[in-house]
């Protein structure tokens, strides 16, 4: 299959219901194929100017669409649902073409996002539908944060882009939305579909430029009440620390991180290395989910070990259109060098390579590396718990017992989801809840769901993620005095009679005279 045909039409930013031209550009995002060197994709400019409109116009239009009912905006966000539906082979060769995963993979994406828009429609109707109003002298109404900033990634940029999106437009929210550096036709082709959609003008913005400049600017603008961030948290770490955001700013971040396993002596290890293999090298390895450590006993570890290796042998790693291919490339030479370093630290600190962190050359020249394996000597050494392992690599820590496999779990900075492979007898009798995570999965490598998994650690500052994230969208008010509108003032019998201020004093001078010992209060 030809990924360059059509090409991708550079359209520029999407302010105020249009794509503009930079007037003033700022500087300008190279964008390549990082399975296909001689496919440059095109330069994409950036502009500062563009970016202060962007904010200004998603500020203008804020009452008007926060004025509009639940049910117009459920119909908005299923219209971007049909969008989704029409363009899906679009949108998945968008995403191989920018993200070198292969291109089954992609439509995978593009379903798995489709699917998450019939999950937040259904619950934000499920919210507005609740009464949480204690009397009928009360009122409860919501009201959105107001404009909210959109940042990210380059992992899964088309599902993030879809759930962050739908999500704050459906809480009545503005959107100025900034895709990755590295997928900006992926964030080109969100505008586009919200453009076809019956959105105010101004309600969703688009603007391209790095992190570091752009997303440095939103993040900081005081217009803006809110963000949803999805990168990694040194990233996160650095764009704080340089120019935090205004004090009334609510900063939603999601860290990233990688996902780990635990296999007890009863699992079926043929079994448990497939869902280990598939899991450690979706994405390249680059996704959140992705399985990085697996804690086994001694007595089991060697056999895993062994089919894990030939398995990792027979992978297909190619250029993602290419129908056999299971691995595509790593997003860039940048992500490509921190593979080898990483490898490289493992050796330093004297690590057992089964399978050794290496490039992998093709016709194409691009960014294809092997997936690794090695075998972590974590009690003689560095423990290698504090950091996210980039790329395919799986780590493998032999432990004594299941005791010993979580409290190993339990110092990992990020502990979003792991899995438990046993027999089900053996699940049952193990203490499932010593582990803190976010989510467990049983006999299966985790998979993105839309269900509330915020996980534990540096992963989210949020409590929630999935379908909860509606919930940090919006603000609750509660009007007090109700009855006073629905019927009237009240009259003098129903008026609460207000204390005799005499019988008050009289009952503060007994308290004073009292000999009873209230302590230092």
């Amino acid at each position: 299959m030809d990924l360059k045909s059509p090409p991708l039409l550079k359209k520029g930013d999407y302010v105020y219901g249009s794509f503009v031209k930079a007037s003033h550009t700022s500087g300008f995002i190279n964008d390549n194929n990082p399975g296909d060197r001689s496919d440059q994709i095109g330069r994409y400019p950036f502009s500062l100017q563009n970016t202060k409109e962007a904010i200004l116009y998603a500020k203008e239009a804020q009452p008007a669409w926060s004025g509009s009912t639940i049910r117009k905006r459920m119909a908005v966000v299923n219209q971007f649902q049909e969008q989704l539906e029409t363009h899906n082979k679009a949108l998945a060769i968008t995403l191989t073409r920018e993200t070198g995963i292969p291109l089954w993979e992609a439509k995978q994406e593009v379903a798995m996002a489709h699917q998450y828009m019939d999950k937040l429609i259904a619950a934000a109707n499920t919210i507005f539908q609740n009464d949480e109003t204690p009397s009928s002298d009360v009122e409860r109404q919501f009201q959105s944060l107001g404009t909210v900033a959109l940042l990210t990634p380059f992992s899964q940029p088309l599902l993030t882009s879809c759930w962050f999106s739908a999500a704050a437009l459906l809480m009545g929210n503005c959107v100025v939305y900034k895709p990755s550096k590295y997928t900006p036709g992926v964030g080109q082709a969100i505008a586009e579909l919200w453009d076809r959609c019956r959105l105010p003008r101004g309600s969703f913005n688009m603007v391209q430029g790095p992190g570091s400049h752009i997303g440095q600017y939103i993040l900081s603008h005081p217009m803006v009440n809110g963000s949803l961030f999805a990168g990694s948290y040194p990233t996160a770490t650095e764009i704080l620390h340089n120019k935090p955001p205004a004090p009334h700013h609510k900063f939603m971040g999601f860290f990233g991180g990688k996902s780990a396993a635990i296999v007890l002596d009863s699992a079926d290890l043929t079994h448990t290395a497939r869902e280990l293999l598939a899991s450690s090298v979706r994405y390249t390895g680059q996704r959140p989910t992705t399985i990085a450590r697996v804690f086994i006993t001694k007595g089991m570890s060697d056999v895993l070990i062994d089919t894990l290796a030939e398995s990792l042998d027979q992978i297909k790693v190619g250029f993602g259109a290419e129908k056999d291919s299971y691995l595509g490339p790593m997003i860039s030479e940048h992500w490509r060098t921190r593979y080898h370093r990483y490898g490289h630290t493992l050796y330093t600190n004297k690590h057992t390579p089964i399978r050794n962190v290496e490039n992998l050359d093709n016709d194409m020249r691009g960014h294809y590396v092997r997936p690794a394996l090695y075998k972590v000597n974590w009690d003689s050494g560095s423990t290698m718990l504090d950091d996210t392992p980039p790329g395919p690599i799986l780590l493998v820590y032999e432990v004594k017992n299941y005791a010993e496999a979580v409290e190993l779990y339990n110092q990992l900075n990020f502990r979003k989801y792991i899995s438990v492979f046993g027999s089900v007898e053996e699940l049952k009798q193990v203490e499932l809840e010593t582990l803190s995570c976010g989510g467990l999965f049983l006999n299966q490598a985790p998979e993105d769901s839309i269900l509330p998994t915020g996980g534990m650690g540096f992963n989210s500052n949020i409590p929630n993620g999935g379908t909860d994230i509606l919930q940090h969208l919006i603000q609750k008010k509660f009007i007090f005095g109700m009855d006073a509108l629905n019927d009237g003032m009240p009259t003098e019998e129903e008026e609460e009679v207000a204390p005799d201020p005499s019988k008050i004093v009289t009952l503060i001078e007994d308290v004073e005279s009292s000999d009873e010992d209230y302590g230092d209060w």
